[in-house]
């Protein structure tokens, strides 16, 4: 599997999501568009994240998203990807308030 460093990932114009998210409960971001091949993570605290439809984001099991460090997520080739409802991303900070910035890319 190439890794998405290697990759240009090209963004998809309009999709992008300013995520309010805090540590009393996660937050459900809008659906992702079917369409997107990875997205690009930025959150302005550290927080744990989830992908899907029915998740539930926790300190515990979520994966680990540090602070100011973009990372991206491949979203093409898995079973999330084929289900027609779409895919959402839930966040939960793991210190204080922030903002999960989320940037869908064609690949």
């Amino acid at each position: 599997m190439a890794s998405p460093y290697n990759t240009i990932h090209e963004f998809m114009s309009g999709n992008g999501q300013a995520l309010a998210i805090s540590t009393a409960s996660a937050t459900n971001s809008a659906t992702l568009p079917k369409i997107a091949g990875a997205v690009r993570l930025v959150s302005t605290v550290d927080c744990s994240i989830e992908f899907g439809f029915g998740v539930s984001a926790s300190a515990a099991t979520g994966g680990f998203l540090p602070a100011f460090q973009p990372e991206y997520f491949s979203l093409s080739g898995g079973p999330l990807n084929s289900d027609t409802t779409g895919i959402k991303i839930q966040a939960l900070s793991l210190t204080l308030p922030g903002v999960l910035y989320i940037k869908p890319c064609s690949s």
